[in-house]
């Protein structure tokens, strides 16, 4: 079984349909996206959960104190 975790960026220029990659080992799944949003961000997170039952969401730091506590927010609610 495969811990899987999901790493967002934050870049101005992100196309997340483009800017995205997932590694793998005999135990661990990362998916790496990168998104220009808040709003993009809550998305792909809400999706991976769903469709691959993420464990762990990572945030780079360019998202804001404020980024990170909504994403906690809506995750522990079951939005993301």
């Amino acid at each position: 079984m495969f811990f899987r975790a999901l790493f967002l960026a934050y870049a101005p220029d992100a196309d997340m349909d483009k800017h995205r990659a997932v590694i793998e080992s005999s135990l661990y799944k990362l998916f790496v996206v990168v998104v220009r949003s808040q709003e993009q961000a809550l998305s792909v997170a809400k999706k991976l959960l769903e469709d691959e039952g993420i464990h762990s969401i990572l945030l780079c730091p360019g998202f804001t104190h404020a980024d990170v506590a909504e994403t906690r927010k809506q995750s522990e609610a079951g939005r993301v």
